[in-house]
């Protein structure tokens, strides 16, 4: 079981916790290798405002391929010192040469694979060579042949297949992932003119930049046909290395105006200038910062009797109303209904969005019967479902008139939403509890 996770997949998953709230809009910055003055810049992943020089120094010499490993630190191709440099993920802290030698002359692309191997094509001997990922000692020319002249960028498919642009010939090649033997010619025409990056977008096509010919060009990306040219706008000049953001949008390099530009991840129509400036010059290859994890838990604003403090929990009353609230950051229409509980009851059929009430602080840890608040209307959408009494009161036991319980809410979020768990409590005083027992 292969646990690499594909840039389209990557892009779609961080999509999904913005739309959900769930994941810091500033999670995934950009970073850029200016090749001209040996720097890889970083980007604020939001604004595109300049955020700093994260990698740089005497070691590096002409940053092209950029690519993070499964250890999060930062990998380089330093086009002038023929060598991979890794930098700290968090920092940009220069941290090792990882690996030189054993042909790797002109290192361009650079990306990891599946089995966590790093794989660099190198100009000069026109190979794909693979390193242990975690040593980064030579484990051979994984990918060559006659038809692979001056590879450029790098990078594995849906398929696991390994896909190469061959500059000199205007073909993408396809090589077995996982013996680097020559599959066949995958992509080529439509105008295609000096390939240089490619990705797989987000809807599992092919994306390559046509670095003489000022376009990117779209192929299926299961049977390598010419789909359309997706970009061709005046501003795009030289176009370089490409990438999906975590919104779908496509950001491209354009390397002799020294910008990234910003296109429609749906479209392909030109968006913004998203970075320039502050020393970036001849910009090569791009990626995002991985994102920081998503929680594994979520802590929600309960509330048992919206309006009501204290919660009084008694027989004769049939069913009680009990609301998910709202927030700021957390938004209840991403929660599923159908895997609420509270005690471990589920809730009655239907439930209703209002804004009925506001959070009391904090959302956990209540022991006394005024741990709650009657504070009304917030101005954000609240869930409002209903409990049996009865099955609540069955569910906490025994406990006496006048008792204070606190009432755990679990559940979890829409599986389009990340299907993160979530969980809260409210605070209730029994009432009357003898008349679920049979008692008079």
């Amino acid at each position: 079981m292969s646990l690499w996770i594909s840039p389209q997949r990557f892009a779609q998953a961080i999509a999904i916790l913005m739309a959900a709230g769930l994941a810091d809009a500033h999670a995934a910055d950009l970073l850029v290798s200016s090749t001209n003055t040996s720097q890889v810049l970083r980007y604020d992943g939001n604004t595109g405002t300049f955020a700093s020089v994260f990698a740089g120094g005497a070691e590096l010499d002409t940053p092209v391929g950029l690519a993070f490993g499964p250890d999060g630190n930062l990998y380089v191709g330093s086009l002038g010192t023929g060598q991979i440099l890794r930098y700290s993920g968090a920092t940009g802290a220069f941290l090792n040469v990882f690996t030189s030698g054993g042909g790797l002359s002109e290192p361009s692309g650079v990306t990891f694979g599946p089995d966590g191997a790093l794989y660099v094509s190198d100009r000069t001997s026109s190979q794909v060579l693979r390193y242990d990922g975690v040593t980064g000692t030579l484990t051979g020319a994984f990918a060559s042949h006659p038809a692979l002249l001056d590879p450029f960028g790098v990078a594995f498919g849906p398929d696991d297949h390994l896909y190469v642009s061959s500059a000199l010939t205007q073909e993408i090649l396809r090589f077995d992932g996982a013996t680097g033997a020559f599959v066949g010619v995958f992509a080529t025409g439509g105008g295609l003119n000096g390939p240089a990056g490619l990705v797989f977008g987000p809807d599992g096509d092919l994306y390559v930049s046509s670095l003489l010919g000022n376009q990117v060009l779209r192929y299926d990306g299961a049977t390598g046909a010419f789909i359309d040219a997706f970009t061709s706008d005046a501003g795009l000049v030289s176009p370089y290395g490409l990438t999906f953001g975590p919104g779908g949008d496509l950001y491209v390099s354009s390397a002799t105006t020294g910008q990234v530009r910003r296109y429609s991840g749906d479209t392909g129509a030109f968006v913004e200038i998203f970075a320039s400036g502050n020393g970036l010059a001849f910009p090569t290859y791009l990626v995002f910062t991985p994102a920081a994890p998503g929680p594994t838990e979520i802590e929600v604003a309960v509330d048992v009797k919206p309006g009501a403090c204290p919660n009084v929990l008694a027989l004769p009353a049939h069913a009680i109303p009990v609301a998910i609230l709202g927030t700021a950051s957390f938004d209840v229409t991403t929660v599923d209904v159908a895997t609420v509980r509270l005690a471990g009851v589920a809730p009655r059929s239907g439930f209703a969005l209002h804004d009925v009430a506001t959070p009391a602080e904090p959302f956990t840890g209540k022991s006394k019967a005024k741990d709650c608040t009657a504070k009304g209307r917030d101005g954000f959408t609240d869930l409002i479902l209903h409990f049996d009494v009865r099955d609540i009161l069955s569910a906490i036991g025994p406990v006496t008139d006048g008792t204070v319980k606190v009432l755990p809410l679990t559940g979890n979020l829409k599986a389009a939403a990340g299907g993160t768990a979530i969980t809260g409590e409210d605070v209730v005083v029994i009432k009357n509890k003898r008349r679920c027992d049979g008692k008079k």
